[in-house]
């Protein structure tokens, strides 16, 4: 446990702020075991009792973290020049002269096809 929690400090998984007014808050608990109910008790660090940790970054199992992940690969990778597909908002195409590559998403796997070796290890290597 007290790994996982440095792990999260280290890479700035999130910071500790003061609680909103009327702010509502995700409940967390440590499970060593498959809970089946939840008892709302909460984790309250004694040094910082007042403080709430706002992530920064989304953590795996959330239900917003493949949303949040691929909000940001959009981001990303439209800077290197590929452009989302209006119908089919999963596949992003990029082409240059007669070279093309394609990149289609499932979840947080990717597809990359294209006709030109070069380009598509420079999409690998950016990946």
């Amino acid at each position: 446990m007290n790994t996982e929690k440095q792990s999260m400090k280290d890479n700035q998984v999130w910071v500790l702020v003061d609680l909103c007014p009327n702010g509502g808050t995700v409940g967390s608990k440590w499970l060593f075991k498959k809970k089946t109910d939840m008892d709302g008790n909460g984790i309250v660090d004694p040094k910082h009792p007042n403080k709430v940790s706002k992530l920064q970054r989304s953590i795996y199992g959330l239900k917003q973290a493949s949303r949040s992940w691929n909000k940001r690969f959009d981001v990303e990778i439209k800077k290197i020049g590929f452009t989302q597909n209006p119908d089919e908002p999963c596949v992003y195409l990029k082409a240059s002269g007669s070279n093309v590559a394609v990149q289609v998403l499932y979840v947080d796997d990717i597809l990359l096809i294209g006709n030109n070796v070069t380009m598509l290890q420079e999409v690998k290597s950016w990946l």
